[in-house]
């Protein structure tokens, strides 16, 4: 009696489906990452957007053994999303100083930004008068408004 070539072909997507459902369970939080949040906000230099502004949020307190440094980069109406682990996926909650550099030019030997249009003024965290506070929950912050000459504000 000849067996049935089908019952692969009916098993097969059942089979595959358990697969995936206990592969994709071990896919939230990845072990010992913190919780983040999405944080987007804007960079303005002299009053106007500025594109290509990268903006770094240092944490003030780190408790995880592991450390850190959340990062974004302003498009060309100077918007940003911030990115701790992984692209956009936010901020964990806490207090941050935030410094910001201006590269001036991507060099196309090494493909590292060179420069800073704004002359280190806001590079520093020690120095840096902008701090902001993440709470646990989606968050867009106030624009921060840059200065290329002048006293630092």
């Amino acid at each position: 009696m000849p067996r049935c070539r089908w019952g692969w072909a009916v098993r097969g997507p059942l089979v595959l489906a358990l697969f995936l459902a206990v592969l994709l369970t071990g896919c939230g939080k990845k072990n010992g990452w913190l919780d983040t949040y999405q944080v987007k906000g804007a960079v303005h230099v002299d009053g106007k957007p500025a594109a290509q502004v990268h903006i770094s949020m240092h944490p003030k307190k780190v408790t995880d053994e592991r450390p850190y440094v959340c990062s974004g980069q302003s498009d060309e109406k100077g918007e940003f999303v911030m990115s701790t682990f992984v692209t956009g996926d936010g901020v964990p909650a806490g207090e941050y100083d935030v410094t910001f550099t201006w590269p001036i030019r991507k060099n196309p030997i090494s493909t590292l930004w060179e420069g800073d249009k704004l002359k280190g003024r806001y590079a520093d965290k020690a120095k840096s008068p902008f701090k902001v506070t993440i709470e646990p929950k989606a968050q867009q912050l106030e624009p921060f408004k840059l200065t290329t000459s002048g006293p630092v504000k």
